[in-house]
């Protein structure tokens, strides 16, 4: 089976069950004491349960939910990971409008609802645009390297204000507990753009004037280098 992609050519459109994939690879080499292995788990569908080296390390809801895991202390010089799809049908009762989310991902939390979807007299996890298409693993499972702090849901953007154009910088910073804030630097062409200090944990937003950096249209689609 060619990864990522769904298992229609292997086991038929109209396959509902538990599948059970599986990979090995080596731990990377040379991690120094400020650096941490993320597995990144992107698009199962409809979701499953993950497992390194026989350590189960938790679930992917939803294909368009990612999952991440830090996996630095589990890893061994030759690892196994093994990602166990879940579309197992629910039979449904008429007129029931949700099913616990257990009965279809195994280990979760007891009670929790989800969104379902029938298929004649079945019942099954909510899948947006791919209702009557084969489950598998549809995105990219990676791993990555990443410091002991790091930001996560970046996002850099432009206001037009009174004053000119204003660079806008989000995200909060996860990772290990640290004593120190985490300090934020941001440069484009002409030197800094803005600079601040963030806690674990604690979503930020920094701004400062756009200078260097120049105006952007459809017709005109110039582009600027901004290092963080």
């Amino acid at each position: 089976m060619r990864l990522p992609g769904d298992w229609g050519a292997c086991l038929g459109n109209n396959f509902r069950g538990r599948v059970q994939l599986r990979r090995t690879f080596n731990a990377p080499s040379k991690l120094d004491s400020l650096e941490r292995a993320w597995l990144v788990c992107e698009g199962v569908d409809p979701g499953g349960a993950v497992t390194l080296n026989g350590c189960r390390l938790g679930d992917t809801i939803g294909y368009a939910m990612p999952a991440e895991f830090e996996i630095t202390r589990l890893l061994l010089p030759h690892n196994e990971l093994m990602i166990e799809v879940d579309a197992s049908p629910v039979v449904g009762a008429a007129g029931v409008e949700r099913v616990p989310l257990e009965s279809i991902v195994e280990g979760s939390a007891q009670g929790t609802e989800v969104p379902y979807f029938e298929q004649g007299q079945r019942t099954c996890i909510e899948r947006p645009g791919r209702e009557y298409l084969p489950g598998g693993i549809v995105g990219e499972i990676r791993l990555e390297i990443r410091t002991t702090q790091f930001i996560d849901g970046l996002a850099l953007y432009f206001e037009r204000t009174i004053g000119g154009l204003e660079a806008v910088l989000q995200g909060i910073v996860r990772g290990d507990p640290a004593d120190e804030p985490l300090e934020i630097v941001a440069t484009g062409p002409e030197g800094e753009l803005m600079y601040g200090e963030a806690g674990r944990g604690a979503p930020f937003e920094l701004r400062g004037p756009a200078a260097g950096i120049p105006d952007w249209s459809q017709i005109d689609p110039l582009a600027a280098r901004v290092r963080l």
